[in-house]
């Protein structure tokens, strides 16, 4: 099997032509952004409680 065998196309996701009701490419983008936004904040926030935690936070203020 190659990759591009293993690889959905749009036609693949969308299924509502068979009845069954499946992802169109619009949505599955839409889904994919929206998990790529939580994931992303996940980080964005866990960087900062680590930051906090080890007292490395200044907040922008340069120490003298």
């Amino acid at each position: 099997m190659t990759a591009s065998e293993s690889t959905p196309t749009a036609s693949d996701l969308d299924r509502s032509g068979d009845g069954v009701p499946g992802l169109s490419s619009a949505r599955w983008i839409a889904l994919c952004a929206a998990a790529e936004a939580v994931g992303m904040t996940a980080a964005a926030l866990a960087a900062k409680l680590a930051q906090r935690i080890s007292g490395d936070a200044r907040h922008g203020h340069s120490e003298q």
